[in-house]
């Protein structure tokens, strides 16, 4: 089949209601893309193929998982008594989510559980605080020595300190086990080799300095060969690494109001389960380049760091587990069940009684 051919057959299967407009356009933009990326049209076709089969199959699995949520959210509710006895889905509602700070502390609980090493090491000083981890006059050396360790270790860079390995070989399996929790429950975070941990980014600072002077300083800091454009499985060549720099620092500086297209749809950052990809994309080429940027346009406190990380994935397990993969959407959907029982149930125990 030609490549006309393909793109006739993906129109045909549109028009007959077999894919949806979306679908449509994706393996449109994508099999150009493959078609640039692999050595013949046929191979490109198999990918395409493949890649669609893997997007339904995990379109298929968080679905399943959302509607074991729904009912079990549902089951909740409309199983809750108030104190007179009463069935109360406003207030089951009310309580169902009152209680997911509590189950989001629990997870956290279980990932720093596993630290406790690490946890000791940077606890807070009686009265320098946080400080000692940062330098100054109240910083500690050895602290400090220490952290830059550890982020050689994650990068897999030899630190010749024991402890450093120690605690960067915890911190990998906790940091790996929260994102293998997170994608059980319908996330699509990839696992990266000898990643070095998040980033934290001062977009404060960084909408300060400008988008040139930024994107140049982070493009000199960047692994280049990690930087892969994964529609042609090579490396982004340095004008196109450094347009997306650019539109970062754009979607960075606005909270993503530049790619906002005005309407009357309520608009948010989107599924939780596409989250947490952000801080996945930049490769330091180093330990040093990482706590330059940090330094920069950062936060070159990593303990600090690391556990804003654990707590912000302990935050977004506990909403996937209790309130599906996009936790809006299904308030939304129990608000108006809730709303509906409520607001028929008048009527129809009238009914029942005629």
């Amino acid at each position: 089949m030609s490549q006309g051919g393909f793109f006739k057959c993906i129109s045909n299967s549109f028009d007959h209601g077999l894919i949806s407009l979306e679908q449509r356009e994706w393996a449109e933009k994508r099999y150009k893309e493959l078609i640039k990326a692999v050595p013949t049209t046929k191979e490109a076709k198999e990918r395409l193929l493949l890649e669609a089969s893997h997007a339904t199959l995990e379109k298929e699995r968080r679905a399943a998982l959302n509607e074991k949520v729904r009912k079990d959210v549902i089951g909740y509710v409309t199983r809750y008594r108030d104190r007179q006895g009463r069935q109360n889905l406003a207030e089951g509602l009310e309580r169902y989510i009152e209680a997911l700070p509590a189950k989001r502390d629990a997870e956290l609980a279980a990932l720093l559980s596993k630290l406790d090493q690490y946890l000791m090491k940077y606890k807070k000083g009686a009265l320098s605080g946080d400080l000692r981890r940062q330098g100054g006059k109240l910083g500690n050396i050895d602290l400090i020595v220490l952290t830059s360790d550890i982020q050689k270790e994650l990068r897999g860079e030899k630190s010749g300190n024991p402890e450093a390995k120690a605690h960067a070989s915890a911190l990998a399996d906790v940091m790996d086990e929260a994102r293998q929790t997170f994608n059980a429950l319908g996330g699509t975070i990839p696992k990266l080799d000898k990643w070095g941990g998040p980033q934290i980014h001062r977009w404060e600072k960084i909408a300060k300095a400008g988008r040139e002077k930024w994107v140049n300083f982070v493009y000199d800091l960047l692994d280049h060969d990690r930087m892969i454009d994964f529609s042609t499985g090579q490396p982004f060549k340095e004008a196109e690494l450094k347009s997306i720099l650019g539109e970062t620092w754009g979607r960075g500086t606005t909270d993503g109001m530049i790619d906002l297209e005005p309407s009357m749809v309520q608009t948010g950052k989107g599924a939780l389960y596409k989250q947490h990809l952000d801080h996945r994309f930049m490769h330091f080429k180093s330990a040093d380049a990482w706590m330059k940027y940090a330094r920069e346009f950062g936060d070159q406190d990593f303990f600090a760091v690391t556990m804003a990380h654990l707590s912000g994935m302990a935050r977004d397990i506990t909403a996937m587990r209790y309130l599906g993969t996009n936790p809006p959407a299904m308030m939304n959907y129990i608000n108006q069940f809730a709303k509906k029982h409520v607001t028929t149930a008048g009527p129809l125990d009238t009914i029942r009684a005629e």
